[in-house]
């Protein structure tokens, strides 16, 4: 009979449970998390599939099970249920489950992005990492001085905001606040750091048509760009501009009973950090192409509910932009998008069409 095999995998160690149909467990157990355990298991028990739950330490174990040419499953963790829906969960279970919902039916399928795209993806990430950072140490000089009330002049400039941690502006600080030497030193160094990333960013993506069309988009840099495309992974997998949209959890949640209609703000699914690359991009992009399409429909928007949730929906609007540019090989268009077909012609007051 055909068995399948559910691993719930561990950082350290793991469980299995391999089924055959009609739900018959033929052994269950629990391994060391390694290649070569994976690979033993699937030599002894031959599954038609092979079910592990996507997460943080899914990818070496999907790289092994590919090598082994096994039929691995990645299960979408969104697709199981909820700790509160169910009245034990542990790993012994977690494994059983998995086949059963597998042959149930109830499971969606999640995608792994193979070896290469991920060390793009770990790229990005690091840079954006490192610009949260330098961020929390410069707010920590920031907050010290706000504290005192205390301004620090050069000539007759004062310095705040960035200025604070250009040219001689340090040497001007740390002589009035020498406790604020760790916190500077940090920040130089993470800028240091940053400027290398930066760098290395740029060399990846000059290798890269797809990137480099993207930047095309006003304010779409290196490292937006090169982030939409390590996330996004393949185009194809994408039917619809709404559905990359939704993948990085920009879409309105919508709340419908009866006739009453409330609509929640964004989902907040997928990577946020990527939600923070684009909001900044769409900042970038109303105030450097103000005339494009994009920031003419950001200020009629804006005017009604206000800049932040614009600036959001700005944002949704970049990415379906972004989508469009992928997969037509085109580049940034500031009025628009060609439309497919000749518009229809004009009608009158009484909506009947008018002859030219």
């Amino acid at each position: 009979m055909a068995t399948a095999l559910g691993i719930d995998l561990g950082k350290r160690t793991s469980w299995y449970a391999a089924v055959e149909e009609g739900d018959k467990l033929v052994e269950d157990g629990r391994f060391l998390s390694s290649k070569e355990a994976v690979v033993e298991l699937v030599e002894k028990h031959h599954p038609e599939v092979v079910l592990v739950e996507a997460s943080s330490v899914t990818a070496w174990a999907v790289d092994a099970l590919v090598e082994a040419k096994a039929n691995v499953w990645p299960v979408h963790p969104g697709s199981l249920p909820g700790r509160k829906n169910r009245r034990r969960k542990n790993d012994k279970v977690d494994a059983h489950q998995l086949v059963r919902l597998y042959r149930a039916g109830a499971i969606t399928k999640a995608w792994i992005p193979p070896p290469d795209l991920r060390k793009l993806r770990d790229l990005a990430r690091a840079r954006w990492r490192l610009a949260g950072d330098r961020t929390r140490f410069r707010n920590r000089v920031h907050s010290a001085l706000n504290q005192d009330a205390q301004r620090i002049q050069r000539d007759d400039l004062e310095l705040e905001g960035k200025r604070l941690f250009t040219l001689n502006a340090p040497d001007l600080v740390l002589a009035q606040r020498p406790e604020l030497a760790p916190a500077y030193h940090a920040e130089q160094l993470l800028t240091r750091e940053m400027k290398l990333l930066d760098k290395r960013i740029c060399e990846v993506s000059e290798g890269l048509p797809v990137v480099q069309r993207l930047q095309t988009v006003p304010g779409f840099g290196p490292i937006t760009s090169l982030a939409l495309y390590a996330e996004i992974g393949d185009i194809a997998r994408f039917e619809r501009a709404e559905q990359v949209v939704a993948y990085f959890g920009l879409e309105p949640v919508i709340e419908q009973s009866s006739d009453t209609v409330k609509q929640l703000g964004i989902s907040h699914r997928g990577p946020g950090w990527i939600r923070g690359l684009l909001t900044q991009a769409a900042w970038t992009h109303v105030r450097h192409a103000p005339l494009s399409h994009v920031s003419r429909k950001y200020k009629r928007l804006a005017k009604r509910t206000g800049k932040q949730r614009a600036i959001v929906a700005t944002a949704r609007r970049l990415v379906k932009v972004a989508y469009w540019i992928w997969r037509d090989g085109t580049q940034f268009e500031p009025r628009g998008r060609t439309p497919a077909r000749a518009c229809s012609p004009p009608t009158s007051v009484d909506g009947a069409r008018r002859l030219e």
